[in-house]
């Protein structure tokens, strides 16, 4: 049973990667440039976003401390690399043009389904 279980832990890793590279590819290849970014408020949404995502996903729940603290880390990581992506496109188009957009994106989506695809709180699974 193991084994199949594993198995289908592989499946959904691998899904998600290759749906997260997917999604970058879009971003990247349906760039067009624009203002510059502001990273103030990179920082502010993925705080938000990741208090938001625990506080939701621990709501009455009674998980400890610290997986609560590891959690907001986590989420406030994966948004933070998402709205990143999306902020520094405009640095690799003006540095490269859109081949390096859409490298920076598809391996950023990547990178965020693998984020995506560990185990979730709300299963009642600590995370990986």
């Amino acid at each position: 049973m193991s084994g199949q279980k594993a198995a289908n832990s592989t499946k959904k890793k691998s899904s998600s990667i290759f749906i997260g590279a997917l999604l970058g590819l879009y971003y990247g290849v349906f760039y067009q440039p624009a203002e510059v970014p502001d990273f103030s408020i990179v920082l502010e949404l993925a705080a938000f976003a990741a208090a938001v995502t625990v506080i939701m996903r621990t709501w009455k729940k009674k998980f400890p401390f610290k997986i609560i603290v590891k959690e907001f880390l986590i989420s406030f990581a994966t948004f933070l690399l998402f709205l990143l992506a999306l902020a520094v496109r405009r640095y690799a188009y003006d540095l490269y043009g859109k081949p390096l957009v859409i490298l920076e994106t598809t391996v950023s989506g990547a990178v965020l389904g693998w984020l995506f695809s560990r185990k979730t709180l709300s299963s009642g699974e600590v995370t990986e």
